[in-house]
This record gives C-alpha cells, sequence and structure tokens, in this order.
C-alpha cells in the first residue's frame, strides 16, 4: 500500500483538530502518517491532544502526576500520529512546512525531545521512509469516506503536482477554490489585486465552481489552467522533485496563488479527483479574534501580495537554490520541542 503523510495544522482549537484527526484515522486503503503541528497555541491544545493520541507505553513511563485521563484511541491509530509544538506562530506555510519536513524525514529530532518523549534513541533518529504523497488539512475538515485519500492516489497520474479532492461545505455548496488559466498567469494574478478587476473575475470564479459541480463524478488532470482547493489538497511524488516544500515567506494569504507558481515553474498539472466529499466546517479553525479584526486581515493580505510579486520573479532554480535544501535551524535542530511523538 502506499503512504500518505498529512498534516493537521491547529492554531488554539483543538476541538476541531480532534474531530479532523479521528477522521482521518478511519482512513482505509493507504499506510497513513499523520502529523499534527500546534501553531503556537495559546490554550491547553497540545495537553489536549497529547492525552487523547498518546501510545500506552509512553504514557506509562510518565509519572502519575503527569498523567491525564486518556480516550479510547485504538493503538495502531495513535501510532500513526506524531505532535510537533512550536512556541511561535509561524503562519499556515510555516507550520506546514514543519510537518512536511517531519514526514519527508528531514526534521531531526533535539536531545530535548528525546528526553521528553522517554523512548530510545535510535527509534527518535530515525526518519522513516519519506512519504511520497503529502495532504495539508485545515482542521475544520471532515473526511466522510474512509476510501478518500486512497481516491486520491490512484487517481494521481505522473506529471500532477497537485491533487484536489472534493470539498464541500456544511451547506452543500462547493468549497472555495482558486482558479487561474495559466496563459499570462502573472498577469492574472496581479489583476486581483484591485479590488474592481476581482469583482469580475469573482463572477466568473463562481461560474467556475458551477461547472466544476457538474464535472463531480470523473477525475480530470487540468491543462492550461490551475486549480487549488485551499482547505484541503495533496502534493504528488512530482511536486517533490522539484521542491522540498510550500513557498515559506507567505504567512496567512496567498499560499494557493504561490502553490500554482510552482506548479507553473515546474510544468506540472492539477488535477479534480473523483471522491467522496469532505466537508468543511468553513471558518470553523479561524480564531474569532482574526474575524473580528479587518485590519489584520488587510495587513495579511499586502504582506501576501508583496511576497507572491518576488516569487514571480524567481526562476525554479532560485527557488531551489534558497529554499530547496533544509537547515539544521529550520527543520527542528535547536528550535522546535516537541510535545510528544508516538509510533
Amino acid at each position: 500500500m502506499q503512504r500518505v503523510g498529512v498534516v493537521v495544522l491547529n492554531f488554539n482549537n483543538y476541538e476541531e483538530t480532534i474531530r479532523c484527526t479521528d477522521s482521518l484515522l478511519a482512513q482505509r486503503g493507504i499506510v497513513l502518517s499523520l502529523v499534527i503541528v500546534d501553531n503556537g497555541s495559546a490554550n491547553d491544545s497540545c495537553g489536549r491532544l497529547r492525552e487523547r493520541y498518546e501510545m500506552p507505553a509512553a504514557r506509562e513511563a510518565r509519572t502519575d502526576e503527569e498523567k491525564q485521563p486518556c480516550h479510547e484511541i485504538p493503538a495502531e491509530h495513535r501510532a500513526a500520529v506524531t505532535l510537533i509544538h512550536s512556541p511561535e506562530n509561524l503562519g499556515f506555510a510555516g507550520g506546514m512546512n514543519l510537518g512536511i519536513d517531519e514526514l519527508r524525514g528531514r526534521r531531526r529530532r533535539t536531545d530535548t525531545e528525546i528526553r521528553q518523549l522517554r523512548l530510545p534513541e535510535t527509534v527518535l533518529r530515525e526518519s522513516g521512509e519519506p512519504a511520497d504523497f503529502i495532504f495539508l488539512a485545515n482542521s475544520d475538515l471532515v473526511f466522510s469516506d474512509p476510501y478518500i485519500l486512497q481516491q486520491m492516489v490512484r487517481a494521481w497520474e505522473p506529471g500532477v503536482g497537485v491533487v484536489n479532492p472534493m470539498v464541500v461545505n456544511t451547506d452543500g455548496s462547493p468549497a472555495l477554490r482558486v482558479h487561474f488559466r495559466a496563459k499570462y498567469l502573472c498577469l492574472r494574478m496581479l489583476k486581483t489585486y484591485f479590488p474592481v478587476l476581482e469583482t469580475l473575475r469573482s463572477r466568473r470564479r463562481r461560474t467556475a465552481e458551477k461547472e466544476a459541480g457538474k464535472e463531480a463524478g470523473r477525475s480530470r488532470i487540468e491543462r492550461g489552467e490551475y486549480t487549488v482547493v485551499g482547505c484541503g489538497y495533496m502534493y504528488g511524488p512530482d511536486f517533490f522533485r522539484h521542491y522540498d516544500r510550500m513557498y515559506p515567506e507567505t504567512f496567512l494569504y496567498g499560499e494557493e496563488y504561490a502553490t500554482i507558481l510552482y506548479l507553473h515553474k515546474a510544468g506540472l498539472c492539477t488535477m479534480l479527483a473523483e471522491t467522496a466529499p469532505i466537508i468543511h466546517r468553513h471558518g470553523a479553525s479561524t480564531p474569532a479574534d482574526l474575524h473580528s479584526d479587518p485590519a489584520f486581515r488587510e495587513k495579511m493580505r499586502r504582506r501576501g501580495h508583496n511576497v507572491l510579486v518576488r516569487l514571480m520573479l524567481r526562476s525554479e532554480q532560485s527557488i531551489q537554490k534558497k529554499y530547496g535544501s533544509v537547515s539544521r535551524k529550520e527543520s527542528g535542530g535547536e528550535r522546535w520541542e516537541s510535545s510528544g511523538e508516538w509510533r
């Protein structure tokens, strides 16, 4: 069976993360490796996630004062879960890259992690086989069928960099997706920075979403156009032949644009896969203070625009030179502390 990695990003919302993770642990027909990245949460997210997914052997190694009530999650499910804690909020791309590095075998554990986890050093130091397929999931997704990831892997074809599943909102409408035609791609992206032009484009996007709804029921590779479903999509093996990770300079907005630019520069396609629906509880993973702070949202949008312009001017080779290699510090050497890993 194909090994598939999944990264779930948590930020102050462990309830949604648990709902998403439990639905992922029910996936069948693949070898699942699941990484939960806690992105600098200010609440007790790490403690709640640890007590739910900790392996019995690691739990027994802790003192009575450290032990907390453990929910009944089968041991074979807990064995697939790794929890990584970042002491600061790295943004969407930064947090996802931490999980990608783990799944691709590039994040080296620290001595502090090894002491905290109380597991043999040889177990912790080994990277294992890197995942060829990596699904990036918002924490507000619920997988409605146990074979969705298998369906995506089977739909993949060489030359496809990103596989999109069928994602619907709780009301049954298609989840938001970013769609661009390949011709004059950079110009089309720049036009979205201007509100009037973006309004016209939004009308065309809604038409494209309706057409996508008609296409549901069969997989198709997109030629001359790109689509990325931002709340959940999968990188295929060909993506990792060109890039190590996501474009790391974005924080909250622009990740889908950056992914499309990566694919365009590498000559890769996107695919819409025939899958059972993934339910998107839209906005449930977004902190309430962000909803009520339009000034901060606008600041992040402008930041995303600026870094994307710089990305447009880079070649694939310069991207690989700047971001392709992962230094010890970037991949977790001295910077990260893990709340726990259970294999």
